[in-house]
């Protein structure tokens, strides 16, 4: 289950972090236009049930609750659900969407329906311990319908496949840790943060919270096989793109606004390094954010 340390962490910060990781709507179309139609494409099922497991603020199920699906949200933060309704109040998807706080390891996944259509895990089980993974994985799966659809994006640590593709990638890598590092300086320094973000910097926050961690892609993969779950696809998104965009959303609406090209050369970085390396090797510690796509078989 998630610490006592993190659970405080996302109480005390869900605003910030919220803010940060939806990004602005010129930044989102930038980095994750490619990521949402994918997953948009894959779980749609017109009138279906849609679960999202740790939903955070509740943006992704928001999209698929304006299409037409009955959209159920589970998260251990009340501070994101309280977010979350606000927001599903003032796009009038009324009773097409409901939120549950759920301790994702210990409660049960108990929404509005005993099995869903589709299922996405976005950003979630990166906070969460190896055997956790597996439970949850394994919870999860039981809640899917035979043939339904389950679309997880993950920081993904993989196996490295090149020491030489590596040792190329090195300057890419280098070059990014400089641009990241420079932000942050020179915003503490010349106080170009917005306000509220320069505040809880003051109070120990940095966009990353305690208990997360790179999950082994090996060990995923044989979770959701050995839960009757087939993969269907794994494919790389964000590396330094992500990385990039959420430092920028930190400064203040001008700054944001001038910074907002620098991104989309940034993501064309990305995406020609996975194609010219491959996501393997992309990088020395690096993680990728990464979709797998899988589907319960029919005889689970």
């Amino acid at each position: 289950m998630a610490s006592q340390e993190e659970l405080d962490w996302w109480n005390r910060f869900a605003g910030v972090m919220a803010e940060q990781w939806m990004l602005t709507p010129r930044l989102n179309s930038i980095i994750r236009a490619d990521y949402e139609n994918d997953y948009a494409e894959y779980l749609f099922r017109p009138g279906g049930s849609f679960l999202e497991i740790g939903c955070g603020v509740g943006w992704i199920g928001h999209k698929f609750a304006a299409r037409g699906m009955r959209v159920d949200g589970i998260d251990f933060s009340d501070s994101q659900l309280d977010i979350a309704r606000r927001l599903a109040d003032e796009k009038g998807l009324g009773e097409s969407v409901a939120y549950f706080a759920r301790d994702l390891v210990n409660d049960r996944l108990e929404g509005r329906f005993q099995r869903y259509d589709a299922i996405i895990v976005n950003a979630v089980l990166h906070h969460l311990t190896p055997v956790e993974v597996d439970a949850l994985i394994a919870r999860m799966a039981a809640l899917l319908s035979p043939g339904g659809r389950m679309y997880i994006y993950e920081p993904l640590a993989p196996r490295r496949e090149s020491a030489a593709r590596r040792v190329l990638m090195a300057p890419f890598a280098f070059t990014m840790r400089v641009l990241l590092f420079a932000i942050q300086r020179l915003g503490r320094a010349f106080g170009l943060f917005k306000s509220h973000f320069a505040e809880a910097m003051r109070q120990g926050y940095t966009g990353t919270s305690p208990d997360e961690r790179a999950i082994p892609i090996e060990n995923l993969r044989r979770s959701l096989i050995g839960n009757n779950l087939s993969i269907e696809e794994e494919r790389p998104y964000h590396a330094y793109s992500l990385a990039v965009a959420m430092s920028i959303v930190r400064l203040k609406p001008d700054l944001v606004e001038w910074l907002t090209p620098l991104v989309r050369p940034v993501y064309g970085l990305d995406r020609w390094l996975f194609k010219a390396a491959g996501w393997q090797n992309f990088g020395d510690e690096k993680a990728v954010l990464c979709s797998i796509k899988a589907t319960k078989g029919v005889a689970g």
